[in-house]
């Protein structure tokens, strides 16, 4: 499973090994295989996201305030549907309700008792 791919053309670096390999590909060549790539990678990563959707219980480490809230444990940006407040830096127990385009919506579970 993917969840994000980051994808960049190859671009020569004058002085490197690489720079003076022959077999060099053109331009439009590249930007046309990376667009495949991106492509083929949002189609895979909105997998991902779907089978997330159905599973139980994320940790979501928040890093804004907000109801956008931060990445849970399998790299995906993740927002609250409500705002949990809590601060930032806390982890968060919350469980996927949706997907869309900002990734994936949680609620936040209730603290456990101590």
């Amino acid at each position: 499973p993917v969840s994000y791919a980051h994808v960049f053309p190859y671009s020569r670096r004058p002085g490197t090994p690489a720079a003076a390999l022959p077999g060099q590909l053109a331009g439009p060549v590249k930007a046309a295989r990376a667009k495949a790539l991106r492509q083929i990678a949002e189609a895979q990563a909105a997998r991902f996201l779907a089978r997330l959707g159905r599973e139980q219980t994320l940790v979501v480490a928040v890093e804004r305030t907000g109801p956008t809230a931060g990445t849970c444990e399998h790299y995906v940006d993740c927002h609250f549907a409500t705002d949990p407040a809590r601060p930032i830096g806390s982890l968060v127990a919350a469980r996927p309700v949706g997907v869309d385009g900002e990734g994936l919506c949680v609620v936040a579970l209730p603290p456990e008792a101590p």
